[in-house]
């Protein structure tokens, strides 16, 4: 969410569902607890919480999680950092700096081999029957 394109992607989602008097919905914390790996669970927690805080602090007025585990942390983000039960209202950031350039920019950043293997993986995991790529989110780090 630090690239270019997603930074601008979310002003520009945030600054249209407010000018039209609507709800800007965040994105999904794909983690889910590890319940047997005490450690492994906290650190995919705090990434959880911090997706969430960045979400509200950008000017999103929900958001949503891939397990009803995660919903207290969600829920004490949002109480916690929104004055009001919406952000609609709240006087948006400079959507002006939000152009095409920015939305059609090539992320930069470390491409590894072991991250495009485990991409790749997942990809297939969730095209194959069974669907086993739930599993494998759990060792995400």
């Amino acid at each position: 969410m630090e690239q270019p394109f997603l930074r601008s992607y979310v002003k520009l989602l945030i600054h249209t569902c407010h000018r039209r008097g609507i709800h800007a919905m965040g994105g999904m914390a794909a983690q889910i607890p590890i319940r047997d790996n005490p450690e492994a669970n906290e650190q995919a927690m705090e990434r959880v919480r911090q997706d969430k805080l960045r979400e509200v602090k950008a000017g999103h007025d929900g958001t949503w999680v891939a397990h009803p585990g995660l919903v207290p942390i969600a829920k004490a983000v949002s109480t916690k950092h929104m004055k009001d039960s919406n952000q609609i209202r709240r006087p948006a950031k400079a959507t002006s700096a939000v152009c095409e350039n920015a939305l059609l920019e090539i992320p930069r950043g470390r491409t590894t081999e072991e991250g495009f293997i485990r991409n790749v993986d997942v990809a297939l995991q969730y095209l194959s029957p069974g669907c086993a790529a739930m599993d494998a989110s759990r060792s995400t780090t």
